[in-house]
């Protein structure tokens, strides 16, 4: 924890778990700790398996997929692999 400028140092208590990473939710979700808001992908075997139930499905507006944002029409080499991958990973996943 920092000290702020002042010296004084001011809290405030938690009252929940707050992740910054996908996994750690995930696996915070499977063990019971609370509710997660992941990607399909990520949750899938744990729902069909039973460990994770879907929540508010009803509710939930459908991704359309990742865009991809070209600056001229001369897309770099880098980019076109990159562009290349993206959509080989996607179709994986679906």
């Amino acid at each position: 924890m920092r000290t702020p400028p002042s010296g004084k140092i001011d809290h405030t208590e938690a009252t929940g778990l707050v992740f910054n990473d996908g996994a750690l939710l995930r696996l915070a979700a499977v063990r019971g700790l609370g509710l997660a808001y992941l990607w399909h992908h990520m949750v899938r075997d744990d729902v069909q398996a039973g460990r994770l139930m879907k929540v508010l499905a009803d509710h939930l507006a459908p991704v359309p997929g990742f865009f991809l944002y070209y600056p001229s029409r001369d897309a770099s080499p880098a980019m076109s692999v990159f562009a290349d991958a993206l959509m080989v990973h996607c179709r994986r996943m679906s």
